[in-house]
């Protein structure tokens, strides 16, 4: 957008005639720490949540492997697969 001939009163002005540019590229600096402080953020959140479900589903998992020991066919299976040399 560009506003050739337009008048603009020196109490609005906003550094030097024909400098303009310069002054909005120094108002970028504001905005770019704030985007990457937002994003930082929003980093922090989904790394949060991963972490969750990582040790909900590692927990749970956890838990069904205790649950599969106590019964006696899993004890058994796993019995005869270790008396025969086989692994999983």
């Amino acid at each position: 957008m560009t506003f050739d001939g337009a008048r603009v009163p020196a109490s609005h002005m906003l550094g030097e005639v024909g400098q303009g540019l310069y002054v909005i590229l120094s108002n970028f600096n504001h905005e770019r720490w704030m985007v990457a402080a937002t994003s930082l953020g929003a980093q922090r959140v989904v790394v949060e949540e991963c972490l969750k479900s990582v040790i909900f589903h590692c927990v749970g998992r956890a838990l069904t492997i205790q649950h599969q020991v106590d019964q006696p066919a899993y004890r058994l299976q796993e019995a005869t697969s270790l008396s025969s040399g086989h692994t999983r």
